[in-house]
């Protein structure tokens, strides 16, 4: 086996337990679980939430459309405003800061 495949076969490796250690990591909450949140029981039943860490460019839009992929047709930009400011009551939608971390609504439509 040539170095450049090695190379290559090591380099996938470890690009794979970095993702499925990224995958792992990630924190998911259904609303009921949210701390000090008054609307939790008027949202449980619409969506789940997920604890998302806020990377250089990434904008409240840009967040919710890459956690869900699958769903990306269906999505409201009002709504997704709405649902994220009942989750997060105190934060800016417009300001997030980065390297912060704040629930996104997660839909499983």
């Amino acid at each position: 086996m040539s170095f450049l495949q090695r190379v290559s076969i090591l380099s996938f490796i470890i690009l794979l337990c970095v993702s499925i250690y990224k995958d792992l990591s990630k924190d998911i909450y259904f609303l009921s679980e949210v701390p000090n949140n008054p609307t939790v029981a008027q949202l449980s039943n619409q969506f789940s939430t997920i604890k998302v860490k806020v990377e250089q460019g990434e904008t409240l839009l840009s967040i919710v459309e890459n956690i869900n992929r699958n769903n990306t047709d269906q999505l409201d930009i009002q709504k997704i405003m709405t649902d994220f400011i009942n989750i997060n009551p105190q934060v800016d939608p417009y300001n997030l800061n980065v390297g912060a971390y704040y629930y996104f609504p997660l839909y499983d439509h």
